[in-house]
């Protein structure tokens, strides 16, 4: 696995406080925004699965459509 350096703009309150936290927690900055990205991402890939699935054809949406299909066809019956 290999790493990439990204570049992100901060205000300098932002870097203030990822300071503090740094100094508080004993690790680096990118550490921090590091971990919280991950934490991010995983969690909207969580809410994606759920809803769409993995293949987009599964989930709640995919669920949600085929009962709202199934009853047409009942009401047009």
């Amino acid at each position: 696995m290999s790493t990439k350096r990204i570049n992100v703009m901060i205000s300098e309150e932002m870097d203030n406080k990822l300071n503090e936290y740094g100094l508080r927690y004993g690790i680096s900055k990118s550490a921090i925004v590091g971990f919280v990205v991950g934490q991010w991402m995983d969690g909207v890939e969580k809410t994606n699965n759920a809803m769409f699935g993995a293949t987009g054809k599964e989930g709640f949406f995919a669920d949600m459509m085929k009962t709202i299909i199934a009853g047409e066809k009942n009401d047009k019956i």
